[in-house]
């Protein structure tokens, strides 16, 4: 079987996964006494993972079974043919695998998180070390488990444009210099501070997201990166891959520099703004960086700059 085939077979099958899913759930939400929250229910002493599942019918809980069996065969096709897929990157399978578990977990109403080693520090002061891990602990009920299912399942049907790139044909290297035989078409990494304590950046955030993905382009920030291995070099993948790159340098943060000195490293263009009043480095002094007064001035620059730099309107 050729290469393009075996992808189009794949897709056939994660699309039958998907309308038998959508059933799935859609009456998983009908069963009586199921509550669409484990909250106001159950209290949060009284969770636990299995909160929604124990409401299933046995013949819905078999079902679920053999969806999850489906899944694993899938993913064991996927798996089989990423191995000379000449796009994919150990990023890229490392993301497949994350898709794979979200979306099993989600068949038996729970949430699959994991969490890599991560340094905590607070301005170069070394608080601790958080370790590795993973969990599907919490339990969802069937809508929020439609939400994710949906998802990430249509996560893992854009990853399969990867694949259907047939292995013959080859990256030269991973210098700089070959990157963009690996961008992925129609996506956009946000370089900006975040700070729980600062919601105007979400807002921030919000706008630039809702600018891209009025041109198709699906925008995502740090915080959004699903990683299994170490943070840093998962955002460095995204700066290295991702078709657009946008800098907000609002309150100067060292780390939005350092991602962008990385991206200029690979002499890649970045869209940059910056609120009213944010100083720019010296090192950075002659580059296009207009100012913003408020979201709506942003919203207007960005959707200028995209119709500019892809020469398409905004949807």
């Amino acid at each position: 079987m050729d290469h393009i085939k075996q992808v189009n077979n794949i897709r056939q099958e994660i699309d039958k996964l998907l309308d038998n899913g959508k059933s799935y759930f859609t009456i998983a939400g009908q069963v009586e006494g199921m509550p669409n929250d484990y909250w106001p229910i159950y209290g949060p002493s009284k969770r636990d993972r299995d909160n929604f599942w124990k409401l299933l019918p046995t013949e819905l809980q078999s079902h679920a079974r053999d969806l999850s069996e489906n899944l694993l065969s899938i993913s064991s096709s996927i798996v089989k043919i990423t191995r000379n897929a000449p796009l994919v990157t150990n990023a890229d399978k490392k993301d497949i695998s994350i898709f794979i578990k979200t979306i099993r977990a989600a068949f038996f109403l729970r949430k699959y998180s994991h969490w890599d080693d991560e340094l905590l520090h607070d301005e170069g002061t070394v608080l601790g070390v958080q370790r590795a891990g993973q969990s599907d602990d919490t339990p969802l009920p069937p809508d929020k488990a439609l939400s994710i299912f949906l998802e990430y399942t249509q996560r893992l049907l854009d990853l399969l444009d990867l694949l259907s790139v047939p292995d013959t044909f080859r990256v030269p290297d991973d210098s700089p210099n070959s990157i963009g035989a690996r961008i992925r078409p129609n996506t956009a990494f946000i370089m900006m501070w975040i700070d729980p304590k600062q919601p105007e950046l979400d807002d921030i955030c919000d706008t630039i997201k809702s600018v891209f993905n009025s041109f198709g382009i699906r925008a995502i920030r740090s915080d959004d990166v699903e990683h299994e291995g170490i943070i840093t070099e998962r955002i460095l993948n995204e700066i290295s891959t991702s078709e657009f790159l946008i800098a907000d340098l609002t309150g100067a943060r060292p780390s939005v520099y350092y991602e962008l000195g990385y991206a200029h490293a690979l002499k890649r263009r970045v869209i940059m703004y910056r609120k009213n009043g944010t100083k720019l480095h010296f090192d950075i002094a002659g580059y296009n960086c207009p100012e913003y007064a408020n979201n709506r001035e942003l919203k207007e620059k960005l959707e200028r700059r995209l119709e500019q730099i892809t020469n398409k309107s905004s949807r």
